[in-house]
């Protein structure tokens, strides 16, 4: 299969999920899982499980929700206007 006919497919499987309702994310994952199942078969899916694991327990990417946790409990307690008031 050639580089153009992959991203005809990968394209038309992209938008279509997200016309359909899925969420970004969920449809971006699944192109993703959809474009290693064309290149190399099944015989890449443990390695992804693995990709995915890892990826998804490193320690720093805690930082990421929590900063975002900190900013909306400083909105939500009103502190936010009294930093900017300051």
């Amino acid at each position: 299969m050639s580089w153009t006919e992959a991203l005809v497919i990968y394209s038309l499987v992209l938008s279509g999920c997200l016309v359909g309702g899925v969420g970004i994310g969920v449809s971006m994952g699944f192109v993703g899982v959809l474009g290693i199942s064309l290149a190399s078969g099944m015989s890449m899916w443990p390695t992804l499980a693995s990709v995915i694991w890892n990826s998804t327990t490193d320690f720093e990417l805690t930082a990421i929700p929590l900063f975002i946790l900190m900013g909306e409990l400083i909105l939500q307690c009103g502190i936010a206007s009294r930093f900017y008031s300051g």
